[in-house]
């Protein structure tokens, strides 16, 4: 791949970094978590779906894709299991919104002025939200007036219509849709790899 076509900044040597930022790419800041997904699936799923939705997108718009936050706010009993799976790596509400909140001010220092936050993890809403605000009170408000984020969780584009047919008797929500039809349907189509559906359980 010649270097035009890269989007993973981290892929890039400074210099062809410097000059993207220059010319007012968007990043893509892709927020995760290494956590338990089921017997059928590998723990990387919340970075991976983000991750690859961002360098669609980043390839389309001409953007850039910041190293992925791999560590989320730590997961509960009801949504991704809490504590109890070995591999699920947790860290602090506080922990998680000063990371996004420390790198958007970095992004902001070297004048990026466009920044999409990305989540894969339903725990992070809260803090991901929270580390934007601290951010624009750590830039100053006035001063980030120049500045455009936008916050997505990747579920919410799902159509409407998609859901009507794959949940026929109503969509349960993303809350209860762990390591479940969503997240498998897109893993199978972005990276069969880390799935196994004889290993899926139907409960």
């Amino acid at each position: 791949m010649i270097m035009k076509d890269r989007v993973f900044l981290a892929e890039l040597p400074w210099p062809e970094a410097e000059k993207r930022i220059a010319a007012g790419a968007p990043i893509f800041l892709p927020l995760g978590s290494t956590e338990q997904h089921g017997h059928h699936m590998a723990m990387n799923v919340d970075v991976v779906l983000p991750t690859a939705i961002a360098e669609t997108v980043a390839k389309q718009v001409g953007g850039l894709v910041a190293p992925t936050i791999a560590y989320g706010n730590r997961s509960q009993p009801r949504t991704g299991g809490g504590p109890a799976f070995p591999g699920t790596i947790n860290i602090t509400a506080h922990t998680f919104s000063l990371l996004v909140k420390d790198v958007i001010c970095d992004l902001y220092r070297q004048k990026v002025r466009r920044i999409v936050v990305l989540n894969g993890h339903y725990e992070n809403i809260g803090p991901s939200i929270e580390g934007i605000e601290l951010a624009l009170d750590a830039i100053g408000r006035e001063r980030a007036a120049d500045l455009t984020i936008l916050r997505i969780d990747h579920w919410e584009m799902v159509r409407t219509e998609t859901l009507a047919k794959v949940f026929p008797d109503g969509y349960p929500g993303i809350e209860l849709e762990h390591a479940s039809v969503i997240e498998t349907s897109m893993m199978l189509a972005l990276r069969p790899e880390f799935v196994d559906l004889g290993k899926a359980l139907h409960d």
